[in-house]
């Protein structure tokens, strides 16, 4: 769920009206400060236990100071809080991607700085025998913290690997849900990483930038990568994807092309960079049917060509979904 920051406000809100509990603007900002537990607004029983404590100490502040402080943190909590479970109903669904069957547009925004968890990785494209996964130093953290230089205290999906197959790709996915059972959306996509790699460099196979795509896709079956062989990888069974997702800087019929993880510059440095539907290499439109629930599995990936490390975050996505 994407938060609304207030500007500089280094995890929680610093700025109050002077003689209210109320902050001067109201805003959504999924990172807390440090004195505040990190419960989820997407429980119910935090904002009951809030309100509780807040009627509580309403009828007993009277002139004590200390009481007064803790009523004000109390109430701009629950302001806070409510605002956000206000906001993650109507946009993503606390918890699940979605809410009740919807019809007309729908528009989903995930900010993995708290919704990383939610997020599942994989690897395809490589052998199935695990013995060799060693040399290609696959990694997945959900909730990684972002490099300090770049976003303090802010956290993202992190996903690495070694392309040793000169072909690995590398996926994140979520399931969508409280959409119209066996509905046919069109959809666009808004996907926000942080990258390493300048689009200057060079590699073996391809360069680090440039030759790692981007791509988006939503499909009614879960994507998984799954043991077999297959014509042109030999005799040894490879992990292979169950769905169409091309492959490098080609489309498949499950996915779109949205860009490169390039970078401007030549420091390998960490930049955010947001790849669109819009601004596409070769913009095409993208369509999709739900399953019998109304849901549906959103994946993003890379698809390397080049032959060594990348370590790519995902830190935020945004679709908007049109019944076509």
């Amino acid at each position: 769920m994407a938060g609304l920051e207030a500007p500089d406000s280094g995890g929680g809100l610093e700025h109050e009206a002077h003689g209210s509990c109320l902050p001067p603007f109201v805003v959504v900002y999924t990172g807390l400060s440090d004195d505040v537990p990190p419960l989820s607004p997407c429980d119910p029983r935090t904002l009951k236990a809030e309100q509780e404590t807040f009627n509580s100490l309403s009828s007993n502040v009277e002139d004590n100071p200390a009481l007064e402080k803790q009523r004000c943190i109390t109430r701009r909590e629950i302001i806070r809080r409510s605002a956000a479970l206000s906001l993650l109903t109507v946009l993503a669904g606390c918890g699940s991607g979605g809410g009740a069957a919807e019809p007309g547009p729908r528009t989903f925004i995930f900010d993995l700085n708290e919704d990383g968890r939610n997020w599942t990785g994989g690897f395809a494209d490589l052998p199935a025998d695990t013995r060799r996964h060693d040399t290609y130093e696959l990694r997945f953290e959900p909730s990684a913290e972002l490099p300090a230089y770049l976003a303090p205290g802010r956290r993202a999906a992190l996903i690495a690997g070694h392309n040793r197959s000169d072909d690995l790709f590398m996926f994140v996915r979520r399931r969508l849900t409280g959409l119209v059972p066996n509905a046919r959306y069109r959809a666009e996509f808004e996907v926000e990483v942080a990258s390493n790699a300048p689009s200057s460099y060079s590699g073996i196979g391809g360069a680090p930038g440039v030759g790692v795509y981007v791509r988006a896709g939503i499909t009614p079956v879960e994507p998984r990568a799954d043991a077999r062989i297959a014509p042109g990888y030999g005799d040894e069974p490879y992990l292979l994807m169950n769905i169409d997702k091309g492959n490098q800087s080609k489309d498949g019929a499950d996915v779109v092309l949205l860009g490169d993880i390039g970078i401007p510059g030549d420091e390998e440095v960490y930049r955010f960079k947001t790849l669109t539907s819009a601004s596409a290499p070769a913009p095409e439109q993208f369509f999709f049917t739900t399953d019998a629930e109304g849901g549906a599995w959103l994946m993003l990936g890379t698809d390397s060509a080049f032959e060594g490390l990348t370590t790519l975050y995902y830190v935020r996505t945004k679709v908007t979904l049109t019944p076509a």
